[in-house]
């Protein structure tokens, strides 16, 4: 369980950066040409971090102890505002040839047959967490 409460506190902490990095405004990630190196490395560190994606909507064990304060609204926030973002950047950093602009690029992803998880999987409302008592 210690791991696990580390992989949600290093969301948390590079979700802040990446934010920080981005002024705290996710349409800063929709122009690749006009995005920063800092923006886009802290774009790229969010990639690390989907393992938590993975882990809690889909790993066995459904009870979060500990959860760090702030986890529930940053994953929704992450998931409805920043991540098609880091996406769009990071195709275009892969493929020369994506498109620039970030409508294509949302019908070209869309229609890729990458599917987005529905709210119902993507969010900790199926899961009991459990944070200490305050002092």
């Amino acid at each position: 369980m210690h791991d696990r409460l580390s992989r949600l506190q290093t969301f948390l902490d590079r979700f802040a950066e990446l934010k920080a990095a981005a002024g705290n405004d996710p349409k800063v990630l929709r122009i690749f040409d006009q995005t920063t190196a800092e923006i886009r490395a802290a774009a790229n560190s969010m990639n690390d971090v989907r393992f938590v994606e993975r882990e809690i909507f889909h790993g066995e064990y459904k009870l979060i102890a500990h959860a760090p304060k702030g986890i529930e609204s940053s994953w929704c926030e992450f998931k409805q505002f920043w991540e098609t973002g880091i996406d769009y950047l990071g195709m275009c950093e892969i493929d020369p040839d994506w498109p620039r602009d970030y409508n294509e690029h949302l019908k070209l992803y869309k229609g890729s047959g990458v599917i987005q998880m529905s709210k119902k999987m993507s969010s900790f409302s199926n899961f009991t967490t459990v944070r200490p008592p305050s002092v």
